[in-house]
């Protein structure tokens, strides 16, 4: 099932909103009926300039061996989680972040691709579909360089 109506949020890698944690961790949420739908929150980034530094620490912290802007595959996701949690801590997402299990990651990487072109970078709260233990939604994440798709989660 899709989700509406669209919400959209900039976002940008070098600044995380303030009350972002406090938005996720004490907000009272009102929740989700079983006829009603999740709204479809978007966040978009555009000219997103990666610093190397993030790179190198991502690098360190994963054991991810390489000394060139090739971005890993994964780093994207680790760079985006900013992003995510924007989408869940926004006033219109009705589900408290208590609860809420990160199941899986798909990931594909169209070609390589590195840091030194800025990203434009758009995450979506795509679908919702009920399962037996509850609620599932799902994130559409898209990186593109010079109006080209290279990564999608």
């Amino acid at each position: 099932m899709d989700c509406h109506p669209a919400v959209s949020i900039e976002w940008s890698p070098n600044h995380v909103p303030s009350g972002l944690y406090r938005a996720l961790l004490l907000r009272r949420r009102p929740g989700l009926a079983d006829s009603e739908t999740l709204p479809a929150i978007a966040v978009q980034g555009s000219n997103i300039k990666v610093a190397r530094d993030w790179l190198d620490e991502y690098r360190f912290v994963t054991m991810t061996p390489g000394d060139d802007d090739t971005a890993p595959l994964m780093f994207p996701h680790a760079l985006l989680g900013s992003a995510h949690l924007m989408m869940l801590a926004h006033d219109n997402f009705p589900l408290g972040s208590f609860g809420l299990l990160h199941l899986r990651n798909h990931a594909i990487r169209y070609r390589d691709f590195g840091i030194d072109q800025p990203w434009d970078v758009s995450c979506v709260l795509a679908r919702q579909r009920q399962v037996e233990k509850g609620l599932e939604f799902d994130f559409d994440t898209t990186i593109s360089i010079d109006g080209e798709s290279v990564w999608r989660s």
